[in-house]
């Protein structure tokens, strides 16, 4: 039973006077510590009567509708995909009622399925999401901000194919990995655009499309050699034969560390290093907008370094 207080609107648990009513309805016998309980309590029963009552999967809902018209193609995806997994598991737990010890368990479970790298990028997104609810009054705490998060172990970098490996691999005798290499090595693409490419995007030699991850528009001119592999070979629903995986296996025999996305580093780095292309004009072929993320896609080559050094002479 809950009893009225004289000096406040909100209740006691116990009857009493002064101290000793504080001390009862606490369970505290210090004084000090009782008034620091019952301040807590109280502020926790004026935030429960405050916070807005929502499920998480309807508050995703409404969260992702707002985001569509305001971040690129690419980036909504990303978030969309982080939440619908957080989704799965929590949709109908309350946001208010979501802790550190309900997204310690979130962890656990992601943990057996993703690397750590992809894991810390699903909290990054999740996190955002709590912002979101605590800013409309939906929660009264974000559960991301303590979490200890898994240790990424650094991943090997990505190198350009050499000359004689590029050479090797565009001989291939595959008709479907023909294809999709060329496509790569010449345009530069990520492999997932062009599995989707079609005729649709080819106008008058070049190739006008929208990206998947980023959702920038890129103009790339078809190089001379590939035009007529797309004549003769190429189809809407040729590059659709969902076989990425062996065609990846098939890299590795030519070049070990490297994978499909290799491709679009060795376009970028044969570009300025043997082709004369500025750091502008590699940045608008591959699509990026920030300059810095183009300096990850060029790899200098050591031999190149050490013909540029012998040629310093102070005469």
């Amino acid at each position: 039973k809950l009893y009225p207080r004289s000096d406040s609107k909100y209740l006691w648990y116990t009857i009493g006077d002064g101290k000793d009513r504080i001390r009862k309805s606490t369970g505290c016998m210090d004084y000090r510590s009782a008034r620091v309980i019952q301040k807590l309590w109280d502020t926790k029963y004026i935030t429960n009567k405050t916070t807005k009552r929502i499920t998480c999967g309807r508050l995703i809902m409404n969260y992702l509708s707002l985001l569509e018209n305001r971040k690129s193609k690419g980036w909504y995806i990303r978030i969309r995909s982080g939440l619908n997994k957080f989704n799965s598991v929590y949709n109908n737990v309350n946001v208010s009622d979501c802790d550190v010890d309900l997204m310690d368990r979130y962890m656990s479970i992601r943990e057996k399925l993703i690397a750590p790298k992809t894991m810390v990028e699903e909290i990054k997104i999740i996190n955002n999401f709590f912002k979101f609810a605590i800013a409309r009054r939906f929660a009264n705490i974000n559960p991301c901000t303590d979490l200890i998060l898994p240790k990424i172990v650094q991943v090997r970098k990505t190198r350009a194919f050499t000359k004689e490996e590029a050479k090797s691999l565009l001989a291939t005798k595959h008709p479907k990995d023909y294809l999709l290499w060329h496509i790569l090595f010449y345009t530069g693409l990520r492999v997932g655009d062009a599995l989707s490419l079609n005729r649709s995007q080819i106008h008058n030699g070049y190739i006008k499309r929208e990206q998947t991850k980023t959702g920038n528009k890129v103009i790339i001119p078809i190089h001379h050699k590939l035009e007529p592999i797309l004549k003769n070979g190429f189809e809407d629903d040729m590059m659709k034969y969902g076989a990425i995986g062996r065609s990846r296996e098939r890299v590795k025999i030519i070049a070990d560390d490297c994978n499909l996305h290799t491709f679009r580093h060795t376009f970028a780095t044969f570009l300025e290093d043997y082709c004369g292309a500025s750091r502008y004009d590699v940045k608008v072929l591959l699509g990026h907008k920030n300059g810095d993320v183009t300096s990850n896609y060029i790899h200098t080559n050591v031999d190149r370094l050490e013909s540029i050094i012998n040629k310093l002479d102070i005469n």
